[in-house]
């Protein structure tokens, strides 16, 4: 019985057990259902909650997005007007930007070689370039530059101290041409031609040649080719001077345009300025020989009247012996080459007055003076030694004063050309002048030697 009772006892605990568990489950399961609920609840809420954050964030997106959107338009809108005053302003600044232009410059250097002293080469600078000059060799140099006054610069190679310098303006294609000569301390320059590239007016004409491409050629080529550039006063001074044949008959002896031989190549003149080309003739075609000996015959014949008659052929002998002359010296053509003898005068014409030199080897001195700036005196200087063709030296009674070291013809055996030499060792060009009427403008002034 006792054994029933704790089986009994035993299975009421069991089952005592199971109603606990089944509770337990119960409530589990209830517990369950209401978490379930409960999550399902919560899943709604959290649901419900990410919508109304997703509704929100979406707002604020499509607000970010807007913003976004305007931000690039406003650039898209700066970057459209910024390009359009990029523009204007970039067109503003071509127009204003300066135009840039180089001219072509030909420069000729000829150069005159020394046979025995001061043989150096030559160093040429212009702008940025350099050029060696070899003795005695003749070059052509060419160079693009812009519009400006340039410096060309000649040195010793071997002493650069030994210099000289010359400037030239830039404004258009242009010719330039230099003869330069070496000493021992200096370098000479001297301008042969420039020629600019130009516009010249319509009753006016261009050179295109120097003096010396005239002298020695026969007078009807040389008139031809004047006619040809254009001149239409030309003028023609026989010079009846051929005695002995050394001169070619029709050899021109120069040429002068506008009263004077000093023109280059590069220079510009009225077409109807006068030209007159002095050319030399034989002595014995003189036509006023002719006259002369038809007045000795009508002395010869004429008594009554032979008083007035020889007068009168004394006059026509001294126009005659006149004309032979050149009007610059009171020399024959062939005595004055020699450069020694008789009175000289020569002429540097300037913008507001002129300088006159007069040598004079009879009586031993050379006068200088001025006309047309109000001077009044006319410098008179003795003749120390020798003749124009190898140089004149002069002597200053007050060597302080002296300006001028020496005379000479440009050309020997030439002497429509002077070149007087100063104390810096500057050349100064004078051409030939009326010998009459440059001693009577010395005359109206007082005398004053240094």
């Amino acid at each position: 019985m006792e054994e029933e009772k704790q089986d009994t006892v035993e299975e009421t605990k069991i089952d005592d057990n199971s109603n606990e568990n089944n509770n337990i489950n119960n409530n589990n399961d209830n517990g369950n259902s209401e978490n379930k609920e409960n999550g399902e609840n919560n899943t709604t809420v959290l649901n419900n909650e990410v919508k109304g954050k997703a509704k929100g964030n979406n707002k604020k997106n499509i607000i970010i997005i807007c913003l976004i959107a305007i931000i690039i338009l406003g650039v898209i809108f700066n970057i459209s007007n910024n390009k359009k005053n990029n523009t204007e302003n970039y067109n503003i600044n071509i127009g204003e930007i300066p135009v840039i232009k180089y001219y072509n410059v030909k420069i000729h250097i000829d150069f005159t070689e020394n046979l025995v002293f001061s043989k150096y080469n030559v160093i040429l600078s212009i702008g940025n370039k350099k050029e060696t000059l070899n003795h005695g060799e003749n070059k052509d140099i060419e160079i693009s530059l812009e519009e400006g006054n340039y410096s060309l610069i000649f040195v010793n190679s071997e002493n650069s101290s030994i210099k000289n310098e010359t400037t030239i303006d830039v404004k258009n294609d242009m010719e330039i041409g230099y003869k330069i000569k070496c000493y021992s301390d200096r370098i000479s320059v001297e301008n042969i031609y420039t020629d600019v590239n130009e516009e010249i007016k319509q009753d006016e004409l261009k050179m295109k040649n120097n003096k010396s491409e005239y002298v020695h050629k026969n007078y009807k080529e040389v008139i031809k080719n004047l006619e040809n550039l254009g001149f239409t006063n030309i003028k023609e001074n026989p010079m009846y001077d051929i005695i002995f044949g050394i001169t070619e008959e029709g050899e021109v002896d120069n040429v002068t345009i506008n009263g004077s031989d000093t023109y280059k190549r590069g220079d510009i003149f009225k077409k109807d300025t006068e030209v007159v080309v002095s050319y030399h003739l034989k002595k014995e075609n003189d036509p006023s020989r002719n006259n002369e000996n038809t007045n000795k015959e009508n002395i010869n014949t004429s008594n009554e009247n032979q008083t007035n008659t020889e007068n009168n052929t004394a006059n026509v002998q001294e126009n005659n012996n006149k004309e032979t002359y050149n009007f610059f010296t009171t020399n024959d053509n062939e005595t004055a080459k020699k450069g020694n003898y008789g009175k000289f005068s020569y002429v540097k014409k300037g913008k507001e007055y002129n300088i006159y030199w007069i040598i004079d080897f009879n009586e031993g001195y050379v006068y200088n003076f001025t006309e047309g700036n109000g001077e009044t005196t006319y410098e008179r200087i003795k003749i120390k030694s020798g003749n124009l063709n190898d140089g004149v030296e002069l002597s200053y009674k007050d060597s302080s004063n002296a300006w001028a070291r020496y005379l000479h013809f440009k050309y020997k055996n030439q002497p429509h050309q002077l070149v007087i030499v100063d104390n810096d060792y500057f050349e100064h060009e004078f051409s030939t002048t009326s010998l009459k009427d440059a001693l009577k403008m010395m005359e109206s002034k007082t005398i004053l030697e240094p």
